[in-house]
């Protein structure tokens, strides 16, 4: 769920007081609230994730935006909120990109919300609010993939140009969701240098390198306390080099 930065400690409050859930806490609640855009909270086999934020790390979005043009609807008697189905999407790309493109079933919800509410869709709006945000070579690609792949409803005037490293980029990405992702890192480091925006690429790459205290935390699983996290930032570089995911 997605509540405003303003109603994160009430939130927290009414999950755990009256809803019967426990925040987990791996690492310090300062540390996500800092690098990281949501918090987890469990309730026997039950995971929820309450963001703040849709974006984190490679893109700079305000909390605010993801508000804005949202519709209140009823659900169960409650009184809720839905995102703008421009933002929906944007967040459902992102999703894509920080998880490497995979697995496919993050790809079948995205074309599924586009077929659902292609004929709601303000197509310019997406691309100038993509472009605002540095993510519209991401959004482009991705957007063409899916017309690839599913034919999914895209209108011609977005897909059309031709995406240098295009084909290069789709195989790379089916090769992750047919045999899957060891060294996900590498792969990241790819995709941030070929799919966004040059001018933030070096921002990006470089606190990928040298992070703060707090992102080295939540990146390794390292306690608050822990004196490990200086060999951390000594053999960081090699670690996003070599180190291969589970």
């Amino acid at each position: 769920i997605l509540v405003h930065p303003s109603k994160l400690s009430e939130s927290k409050k009414t999950l755990c007081d009256h809803g019967g859930f426990t925040q987990i806490q791996e690492t310090s609640e300062q540390d996500l609230l800092s690098n990281h855009y949501h918090l987890i909270f469990r309730k026997n086999n039950l995971l929820l994730e309450v963001h703040w934020n849709l974006v984190k790390r490679y893109f700079s979005i305000p909390a605010d935006f993801w508000w804005q043009g949202s519709k209140e609807f009823e659900w169960n008697g409650i009184n809720t909120f839905a995102l703008a189905i421009e933002q929906y999407i944007l967040y459902n790309i992102f999703r894509l990109f920080d998880h490497c493109f995979h697995p496919l079933r993050f790809f079948i919800l995205l074309g599924g919300i586009i077929e659902q509410n292609v004929d709601n869709i303000n197509w310019d709006r997406l691309i100038n609010v993509a472009s605002h945000y540095k993510m519209k070579k991401l959004v482009v690609f991705t957007l063409r993939l899916l017309k690839d792949m599913f034919n999914t409803n895209i209108p011609k005037k977005i897909i059309e140009k031709e995406y240098c490293g295009y084909n290069f980029f789709k195989t790379l990405v089916f090769s992750g969701i047919f045999s899957g992702i060891q060294k996900q890192h590498q792969r990241m480091m790819l995709y941030t240098v070929l799919l966004i925006e040059l001018k933030t690429v070096f921002n990006i790459l470089v606190k990928r390198i040298f992070p703060s205290k707090g992102e080295l935390r939540l990146r390794y699983n390292i306690s608050s306390k822990s004196k490990k996290i200086y060999l951390y930032y000594i053999f960081n570089p090699f670690l996003l080099l070599f180190k291969k995911t589970k």
